[in-house]
């Protein structure tokens, strides 16, 4: 009996460990500076180092972005499961007549494409104006 109660507490602790650490590994957060002010699903955003990832553990398909400053946090869409090289990740922004757009976030965790708005604020005139890419790091 006591053998087999001994047993049952291994195989417990060790789903629980291992459940621990996938856990971990599935709710990564990443940094990045960004070097100008931005906008991305529809708000605002100044320059400064945001950190991006899931809005919590519970929910780890939302994702959020929060500015490692004010401390305030944004809800930024949907994710689907990522792709790119174990804990590296950029955040892919579209520059047209000296404003940036967010554009796209990909990581090896999770991706969020962004569907850009067609109007003549910013981005929206990518038909009729220079765009260019710009891709920051995150760490």
């Amino acid at each position: 009996m006591k053998k087999l109660l001994v047993h049952t507490f291994l195989v417990v602790g060790s789903a629980l460990i291992l459940g621990t650490g996938a856990n971990a590994q599935s709710s990564v957060q990443y940094r990045g500076q960004i070097p100008f002010d931005f906008q991305a699903a529809g708000i605002q955003f100044t320059a400064g180092e945001y950190v991006i990832g899931p809005s919590s553990l519970a929910n780890r398909t939302t994702l959020a972005i929060r500015d490692t400053k004010g401390g305030k946090t944004r809800y930024l869409g949907q994710t689907r499961p990522g792709d790119g090289p174990l804990g590296k990740g950029k955040m892919i922004f579209l520059k047209s007549s000296g404003s940036y757009t967010l554009a796209e976030i990909a990581t090896s965790d999770f991706e969020l494409a962004f569907h850009l708005p067609r109007s003549n604020d910013g981005i929206g005139t990518i038909l009729s104006s220079k765009v260019e890419t710009v891709a920051v790091n995150l760490n």
